[in-house]
C-alpha cells in the first residue's frame, strides 16, 4: 500500500488551486479511538465508522498493516467510512487497520485500531490422568502450581476447581474454588494456601484459564492430590511468597498482588495495607489500579502519577512497626506521547511564505525509532512500522518501503538492492541453522539480544550499546544508527521538503497555491505508534492596494486623512482588520514586560523605551483622543491638528505632542499580516509666552512659628511664678490685726498666765508624752487639733476669720486667764 500510493490517489501533490477543502477525520473524535485493540468474538459481527469532513466530500479507503485489504470476513464501503466485519474473522484477518480519507486537497488518516481474535488454547504440558499426589502438614504453607498455561486473547483469567473423578481418574464435575484471605490465585494462576486446613486434604486440584470475552474455559490436565498430616500447631511469623512487579498498558487495569504465608493459632487476622507516594491505597493481598485517563485537567499526569513503588506493610491487628514488608513496582507503558504544541497541526499560510510543521514526542520506558513523515499517507521519509526502508529515496523523492518478508530473499526489491544487504549468510550446512545472519548448531540455542532500557539496541538488532553512547558524536553502532538523527546536524532534503536533523520539524518554503495537501508523523516504540495528522491550504496573501505615504507634512489647523486598502483570500477578506498605531514613552503599566494588547506590536521599529499604542482607544492622554477618528472598517484615519494660539500653551503642547512622531499601521488576519510605518512631520511654532506670574505675598512659616513658641514660653512661665507665689512661706501681723479689731493680745496673754509666745519650735520637745496636758486646770484636755471649737472655744462663729483662715474675732466669749508680752506671731 505505502509503496503504490503514488500511482493513485496519493499523487495529489500539484492540484489545481481552488477553493476546496481537504479532509480532516471527524470520527473518532480528536481522531483518537475509544478502545485502540478491540476483540472480535468468533461468530459474530462489528462495524466501526470512519467520517471525514472536506470539500469537496472524501471517499474512503481501510488498510491493515499498512497493505490492502485481502479478506473475504473484512470490508469497507467506500462513500460512507464504515469497516464491517464478518462472522468469518480469524487470525489471518488481525492487525493494525488504518482508514484513509481522500478527496482532489489532500489525504487524512486516523490513528492505528488493533482487530483482534478471541481464542484460547488448552494447556500445554502432561496429559497423564493419575493426579500427581503432594503431601503438606497441618498449619504449614503449600503451593500449587500452574503449569503450561495456555494462549489467550484476550488474557485469560486463572482460577482453580476441587475436581470430582470417576474410577479411571476421569473428570465428572469441578467446584471452583473460593479465594480469601488463606487461599490466594497469583497472577501466574499459582494457588497459595497460607496454612493448610484438615479440610483442604484428600481432595484433587487443577488450574483452569477462563477467556471471558470468547466465554470459553480451559482446563489444566495436570491434577494434584493434596494430603494433609497432622502436626503440632506452631505460630508462623509473616514470610513473604509473592510480590511480582507489574507492567501494564495505558488505558487498562493493573493487578497487584502480594502473598506473605503466616499462621496464628489464636487466629489473629494478618492485615496488608499497601502504601503508594505515602498515602494508603488499599488492603488486602491483592488490589486494582486504574490507568484510564479520568476527565479534568493534567489527566495525563495524573495517570502516570500511580506509577512506582506500592509498599505493603504486614500487621497483625494495629501493630506498629509491621511484622513484614515487601515491594511491588508498577510500569505504566504507552507509545510515544507528542509533546504540546509539537504535533501535525491543520494551518492556511499565504502564497510565498513557508509552512512548518513539529513532530515531536517522548517516549517512556523505551526508545521511540525516528519519526516517519508521510505526505498524503505516502513515505516522504522513513518507513510505518513493519516495513523495511531501502537506502536510497525514490526519484520522486518519496522514501521505498517494502515488506519485511521481501527482505534477504535473494531478490533486489529495493532499488538501490539495500534489501540484500547485510544478510549474512544465505544458507547453512547440514546439522546448523542461521542465527542473527550466521550459521550455528542446530543444538545450539539462538539467543536474543537483551538489550534493557536505557541501553540502546543499534539497528542491526544485535549490537547494544549504553546511553551515553547515543549522539556523542562517534559511530558505535555498526549501521550508524545510534548517530543517524541526531539534532543539530545538515537539514535532510526530499525535493522541495526540508526536515531537520532529528526529523522533528519539516518545512516547505515558497508556497504556490497549488500546495494544498495534507501531512501524517508517525512516532513508534515497542509499546505501539502515535500519529499525528494535519493539512496544509495555501491561501492568497494580503495585497495592499492603497498603502500610507512614508511621510506627511501638517501644521496647526490641518484636518489630516489617510486612506487605505487591501485585498486577501475570499476566505478571509472578511477577518481582514486594519489597526492604527502611534508611540508613547514606556510607563509604569508597560513595565515589567508587559506586552501591548496588540501581537502585531512593531516596538522594535519604535524609538527606544517607547511602546505601540492602539488609535485611539489606548493613547494615554484624554484629551488627545478626541483629535483622531477611525473609520467603522479601519481603512481610513484622520487626525485634526488643532490651532496654536499665541497665548495658549495647551493648544501648543497638543500640536507638538501629535507631530513629528512615528505612526504604524498593521493590516493583518489570523494567518497574514503586513505593517508600514510613517511619519507626521509639522511646522514649527511659536511658542507661547507664559503670563507674568505676581507672586503673592507670602510670610514665612517659620518666623511665625517661632514668635509663636516664644509666646507660648512666656505664658508658661508667668504661670509657674503665679503658682509659686501663691503658695510661699511668711509672717502673718497678728498683733496688728488684734489691736485693728479692739482686742489686746498682751494682756489676755497675761491673764492667762503666758509671759511670752515664742516660736512652736523653740521648745520643742521631741519627747514622747503619755497625753497632751491640758493649759489649767480648768480647762479639759483634747484629742485632735483639728477641731476649731476647741481651739477657739465652744461657740464657734465664722465669721470671726478671714477669707484666708486666719482669726479676726476674740479666742473665745470669756477672758482668758492668760497673758503675755505683746509680740508678733509667726504662723
Amino acid at each position: 500500500m505505502y509503496w503504490s500510493l503514488c500511482v493513485g490517489l496519493l499523487c495529489m501533490i500539484a492540484v489545481v488551486h481552488g477553493r476546496g477543502k481537504p479532509p480532516a477525520i471527524s470520527v473518532p473524535q480528536g481522531n483518537v479511538w475509544n478502545e485502540k485493540i478491540q476483540y472480535v468474538r468468533k461468530g459474530t459481527k462489528m462495524s466501526f465508522i470512519c467520517e471525514a469532513i472536506g470539500s469537496p466530500p472524501p471517499t474512503y479507503k481501510w488498510i491493515v498493516n499498512g497493505t490492502d485489504i485481502n479478506s473475504k470476513a473484512v470490508s469497507f464501503d467506500s462513500n460512507t467510512g464504515v469497516l464491517s466485519v464478518t462472522i468469518f474473522f480469524s487470525l489471518l484477518d488481525v492487525g493494525e487497520y488504518q482508514c484513509i480519507a481522500t478527496n482532489d486537497y489532500g489525504t487524512a488518516m486516523t490513528t492505528f485500531l488493533t482487530l483482534r481474535a478471541t481464542e484460547i488454547h488448552p494447556f500445554e504440558g502432561q496429559t497423564n490422568p493419575e493426579p500427581v499426589v503432594t503431601v503438606a502438614y497441618e498449619t504449614d504453607y503449600v503451593m500449587l502450581k500452574c503449569n503450561g498455561a495456555p494462549y489467550s486473547s484476550p488474557p485469560a483469567i486463572f482460577s482453580w476447581e476441587i475436581l470430582d473423578l470417576s474410577n479411571n481418574n476421569e473428570v465428572i464435575k469441578g467446584t471452583q474454588v473460593q479465594t480469601n484471605e488463606r487461599v490466594v490465585i497469583d497472577k501466574s494462576g499459582n494457588l497459595h494456601i497460607l496454612w493448610v486446613e484438615q479440610n483442604d486434604g484428600n481432595k484433587v486440584y487443577a488450574c483452569a484459564a477462563r477467556n471471558d470475552v470468547l466465554e470459553q474455559s480451559s482446563r489444566n490436565t495436570e491434577k494434584f492430590k493434596l494430603e494433609v498430616r497432622r502436626k503440632s500447631a506452631v505460630d508462623r511469623a509473616p514470610l513473604l511468597k509473592y510480590n511480582q512487579d507489574v507492567s501494564v498498558p495505558a488505558g487498562e487495569t493493573a493487578v497487584l498482588t502480594c502473598i506473605f504465608s503466616h499462621y496464628s493459632r489464636e487466629g489473629r487476622t494478618l492485615n496488608l495495607v499497601w502504601i503508594h507516594n505515602g498515602e494508603e491505597v488499599g488492603r488486602g493481598n491483592t488490589i486494582t489500579v486504574d490507568t484510564k485517563l479520568q476527565e479534568g485537567a493534567n489527566a495525563h499526569e495524573r495517570m502516570l502519577a500511580k506509577e512506582g513503588e506500592y509498599m505493603i506493610e504486614a500487621y497483625y491487628g494495629n501493630s506498629k512497626p509491621p511484622q513484614a514488608t515487601a515491594k511491588i513496582n508498577l510500569k505504566i507503558v504507552e507509545p510515544p506521547q507528542f509533546i504540546a504544541n509539537r504535533s501535525i497541526v491543520s494551518q492556511s499560510v499565504p502564497v510565498e511564505k513557508k509552512a512548518v510543521f513539529d513532530c515531536a514526542a517522548k517516549s517512556r520506558h523505551a526508545y521511540a525509532d525516528p519519526a516517519v513523515w508521510l505526505l498524503n499517507g505516502q513515505p516522504l521519509l522513513g518507513c510505518p512500522p513493519n516495513f523495511f526502508e531501502c537506502k536510497a529515496p525514490l526519484p520522486t523523492g518519496f522514501s521505498q518501503c517494502i515488506p519485511p518478508k521481501s527482505r534477504c530473499n535473494k531478490y533486489s526489491d529495493c532499488e538501490d538492492g539495500s534489501d540484500e544487504d547485510f544478510c549474512g549468510v544465505s544458507s547453512c550446512p547440514e546439522a546448523q541453522k542461521k542465527c542473527h545472519g550466521e550459521c550455528i548448531n542446530d543444538n545450539e540455542e539462538c539467543v536474543h539480544v537483551a538489550c534493557d532500557y536505557p541501553d540502546f539496541l543499534c539497528g542491526d538488532k544485535i549490537t547494544c550499546i549504553t546511553d551515553k553512547a547515543i549522539c556523542d558524536g562517534m559511530l558505535d553502532c555498526p549501521d550508524g544508527s545510534d548517530e543517524s538523527t541526531c539534532p543539530g546536524k545538515q537539514d535532510i532534503i526530499r525535493k522541495r521538503f526540508q526536515i531537520s536533523s532529528d526529523r522533528t520539524q519539516l518545512t516547505l518554503p515558497g508556497l504556490r497555491l497549488d500546495d494544498t495537501m495534507c501531512f501524517q508523523c508517525m512516532i513508534t516504540n515497542k509499546f505501539g505508534t502515535s500519529l499525528s495528522d494535519g493539512c496544509l491550504t495555501v491561501i492568497d496573501k494580503i495585497v495592499v492596494k492603497i498603502a500610507p505615504n512614508s511621510t506627511y507634512d501638517v501644521e496647526p489647523g490641518t484636518n489630516l486623512s489617510i486612506v487605505v486598502d487591501a485585498t486577501t483570500d475570499v476566505l478571509w477578506q472578511n477577518h481582514m482588520r486594519f489597526k492604527w498605531y502611534w508611540y508613547e514613552e514606556v510607563g509604569e503599566s508597560d513595565q515589567g514586560g508587559k506586552r501591548p494588547t496588540s501581537k502585531f506590536d512593531r516596538r522594535k521599529r519604535a524609538p527606544p523605551a517607547q511602546v505601540a499604542k492602539e488609535i485611539p482607544f489606548e493613547i494615554s492622554n484624554p484629551k488627545l483622543r478626541r483629535y483622531f477618528r477611525v473609520n467603522a472598517d479601519g481603512k481610513n484615519l484622520t487626525i485634526l491638528f488643532p490651532e496654536v494660539k499665541v497665548d495658549d500653551r495647551e493648544s501648543y503642547d497638543l500640536y507638538y505632542a501629535m507631530k513629528d512622531r512615528l505612526y504604524t499601521l498593521v493590516i493583518a488576519h489570523r494567518y497574514d499580516g503586513v505593517s508600514f510605518n510613517f511619519t507626521i512631520n509639522g511646522v514649527e511654532v511659536v511658542k507661547p509666552k507664559p503670563d507674568p506670574v505676581v507672586e503673592a505675598a507670602s510670610t514665612n512659616l517659620w518666623f511665625i512659628a517661632l514668635i509663636l513658641a516664644i509666646l507660648i514660653l512666656f505664658i508658661v512661665v508667668a504661670l509657674i511664678v503665679c503658682y509659686m507665689y501663691r503658695n510661699r512661706g511668711g509672717t502673718y501681723p497678728l498683733d496688728k490685726k488684734e489691736h485693728q479689731a479692739g482686742h489686746d493680745p498682751a494682756q489676755e496673754l497675761k491673764d492667762n498666765g503666758f509671759h511670752d509666745v515664742g516660736r512652736v519650735d523653740d521648745d520643742y520637745d521631741d519627747k514622747p508624752h503619755g497625753e497632751e496636758a491640758s493649759l489649767s486646770e480648768s480647762v479639759k484636755p483634747y484629742e485632735s487639733d483639728d477641731d476649731p471649737t476647741e481651739e477657739y472655744g465652744g461657740d464657734f462663729d465664722v465669721s470671726k476669720f478671714n477669707e484666708d483662715g486666719s482669726f479676726i474675732g476674740l479666742y473665745g466669749d470669756k477672758k482668758s486667764k492668760y497673758s503675755s508680752e505683746a509680740k508678733e506671731a509667726t504662723v
